[in-house]
């Protein structure tokens, strides 16, 4: 299930909705990725508290050069993001409000200033390019649909397991920023696949 809720600067509660409903999603055996917000860096703890909890993936975001965006929201020593994904200038359908396009949400990709990336303007009332960690979250959920394919034996805590740690380090972005690095779906999916052939141990 892949999640982008505000949390509206709450405190963290182990008895709000959502936080109720990701952890019985989590023991029904379904995987739970949440955005890590878009408040930024500069405040101290600014986590969504709804990444808050051990029994999902929190996703920070990054530029498609793999820096840390400055909107991503910051976490702490307890409580920050699992992985980073990209989450900068994420070109992705657009919903038919009746709004063809606003300035700053063109589907175009800056990145590299020096060669962006365009969408053919005929198709600009189709697609829409965002900024924020809501564009992150969907790669790892997509990448954690690759790693059940790959070993479907797996439960929700092992997916989170093998997405953190096949991820590419980030030099020089702490893990209250960036988590564990860049999610590596290739290096998941090739995690996956090992537990999947490895032997059980016999019990004693």
């Amino acid at each position: 299930i892949n999640n982008s809720w505000a949390d509206g600067k709450i405190e963290y509660d182990p008895n709000d909705p959502l936080n109720v409903a990701s952890k019985a999603a989590h023991d029904a055996g379904i995987t739970v990725v949440f955005a890590a917000g878009n408040d930024g860096q500069a405040s101290g703890n600014t986590y969504n508290r709804y990444a808050w909890p051990d029994w999902v993936i929190g996703v920070a975001g990054v530029d498609k050069l793999g820096v840390l965006g400055t909107y991503s929201s910051r976490g702490d020593a307890a409580h920050h993001p699992t992985v980073s994904a990209p989450g900068s200038w994420i070109v992705s359908t657009r919903a038919q409000t009746g709004v063809v396009s606003f300035p700053n949400q063109l589907p175009i990709d800056p990145t590299d200033p020096t060669n962006p990336r365009v969408v053919s303007p005929d198709l600009w009332p189709y697609y829409t390019a965002m900024v924020g960690t809501s564009m992150a979250a969907p790669h790892v959920a997509g990448v954690a649909a690759l790693v059940l394919q790959a070993n479907p034996d797996l439960t929700p805590d092992d997916v989170k397991a093998i997405i953190a740690s096949t991820a590419t380090p980030l030099p020089g972005c702490a893990p209250m920023d960036c988590g564990a690095g860049l999610v590596n779906a290739l290096s998941a999916v090739r995690g996956a696949m090992a537990a999947r052939n490895t032997p059980p141990v016999a019990a004693i």
